[in-house]
C-alpha cells in the first residue's frame, strides 16, 4: 500500500509538471504573438502608391485638377499681357507618411497632388503692377487676408537684396464653382527668386530620383522642375521682377460631392503631409 502511495505521489507530481510545462508553453506563445503584433504596428506595411497613382480613378482625377489649373493659369496670363512668360514647372505624385504613435505606427491614407508653377518676368512701376495683380486675382474669385499691394514696404531694401520678396496665399470663393485649393502670387526683385522656389519637403519626396524613405512612401505622376539658375538668368536679363503663380491641387481622395444641406463646395480640399493646411 506504501508502495501504491508514494507512486500516486510521483505519478501526481508528473501530471503537474506537465501542466506547468504547458502553461509555460502557452505564455511563451502569448508572448511572442504579443511581440509579433507589437511589431506589426510599430512596422506596418504602407499602401501601395504606385499603384494608386496608376489606378484609372486616381489618372481621371489627376486630368480633371489639370484642367482646372491650366485654365486657371491661362485666365491669370491673359490678365497680365505685360509680364514676359518664362516657363511652366509641374510637380505631380502621390504619397503617404508614417505616423508614429505611444505603441503603434499608422501609415496615413495616400493621396495625391499636383503643384503648378508659371513663372514671369516684368518691368514698370512696382506699385502699378501690385495693384494690376490684386486685380487679377480678385476677379478669378480668389480670395487672401492681405493684398499684395499692401507689402509694398518690403520693396523698399537696397538695391541686390535677395531676400525682397511680396507674396500672398489665396483660397477660392465658394461661389464659381470647383478651383484648385490655393494660388499662391510671389513677386521678387533683382536677383532674387521665390522663398518657395526648390525641391524641398514634399516635392523632394515626389523626386523620381529620390530612394524611398523610412517615413513616408511616394509614386511620381508628372516631374518637369526648373533650373534656378536658367530661371534667374531669363528672368533678369531684361526685367526687374520675377512673377510666380503657384496652383496647389490635391486630387485624391476626390473631393465630396454636397448634398443640397451641404455648403457649397470650396474646390479640391485634401490635406498632404507638409502642407500648412494641415491641422
Amino acid at each position: 500500500m506504501a508502495d501504491q502511495g508514494f507512486g500516486g505521489g510521483r505519478s501526481a507530481v508528473k501530471d503537474c509538471l506537465r501542466v506547468v510545462m504547458a502553461l509555460l508553453v502557452v505564455v511563451v506563445l502569448l508572448f511572442g504573438w504579443g511581440i509579433w503584433q507589437l511589431r506589426r504596428q510599430q512596422n506596418p506595411s504602407p499602401p501601395d502608391v504606385r499603384a494608386l497613382a496608376d489606378s484609372a480613378s486616381a489618372r481621371t482625377a489627376d486630368h480633371a485638377a489639370t484642367q482646372l489649373t491650366d485654365h486657371q493659369l491661362s485666365l491669370l496670363r491673359a490678365a497680365t499681357p505685360w509680364a514676359t512668360y518664362l516657363g511652366t514647372s509641374v510637380v505631380d505624385g502621390c504619397t503617404t507618411e508614417l505616423m508614429g504613435g505611444f505603441m503603434a505606427s499608422t501609415w496615413t491614407p495616400a493621396g495625391c497632388e499636383r503643384q503648378t508653377v508659371v513663372y514671369a518676368a516684368f518691368n514698370g512701376d512696382i506699385q502699378q503692377r501690385l495693384r494690376q495683380l490684386d486685380t487679377a486675382v480678385d476677379a478669378l474669385h480668389w480670395h487672401s487676408q492681405q493684398t499684395l499691394l499692401s507689402k509694398l514696404d518690403a520693396f523698399q531694401q537696397p538695391p541686390g537684396d535677395t531676400t525682397a520678396e511680396v507674396s500672398a496665399d489665396y483660397g477660392p470663393d465658394p461661389d464659381p464653382g470647383p478651383q484648385p485649393d490655393s494660388l499662391d502670387v510671389s513677386v521678387t526683385q533683382k536677383p532674387g527668386l521665390p522663398q518657395g522656389y526648390g525641391l524641398a519637403g514634399w516635392q523632394a519626396e515626389v523626386n523620381p530620383q529620390a530612394s524611398p524613405g523610412n517615413s513616408y512612401r511616394a509614386a511620381t505622376v508628372a516631374w518637369q522642375p526648373l533650373s534656378a539658375a536658367a530661371l534667374a538668368k531669363a528672368a533678369y536679363a531684361a526685367h526687374g521682377y520675377l512673377l510666380a503663380f503657384t496652383f496647389s491641387a490635391g486630387y485624391y481622395p476626390p473631393p465630396t460631392v454636397p448634398t443640397p444641406a451641404d455648403q457649397p463646395a470650396t474646390g479640391y480640399a485634401h490635406c498632404f503631409s507638409g502642407s500648412d493646411d494641415c491641422d
